[in-house]
């Protein structure tokens, strides 16, 4: 390809480069909505058995304290029996335990795509 040397380009790499500009967008707009199913309330992708509300990606690790915080909650302002402020507590625990491995991703904003 030929170059001028005015400090003009040839139309061969306005081309190229607004081909490269107009894959990079395209890029951007697919790759910004990791889920499949679903709409910018809810998002779920079937495959990787992911949950996204409100283009948050929701892990079991958060849902996890969410519930166990609930339950000892419950229990603390006397609303709920400590029978069941324990098994809230408890299937909180086992969901943080479940998603243990990507505890640093937990309260992460984002969209979160898969690596």
């Amino acid at each position: 390809m030929a170059h001028r040397t005015d400090g003009q380009g040839t139309l061969e790499s306005v081309v190229g480069t607004t081909a490269a500009a107009v894959e990079a967008v395209v890029e951007t707009a697919t790759a910004t909505v990791p889920w499949t199913v679903g709409n910018r309330l809810l998002g779920y992708d079937p495959k990787m058995r992911r949950l996204w509300i409100g283009g948050q990606r929701l892990h079991h690790g958060l849902t996890g304290c969410a519930v166990a915080g609930v339950g000892l909650f419950g229990v603390a302002a006397r609303r709920t029996a400590l029978s069941r402020g324990a098994a809230y507590a408890v299937i909180g625990a086992v969901l943080m335990a479940h998603d243990w491995k990507d505890r640093s991703a937990w309260f992460r904003l984002g969209r979160q795509h898969p690596r």
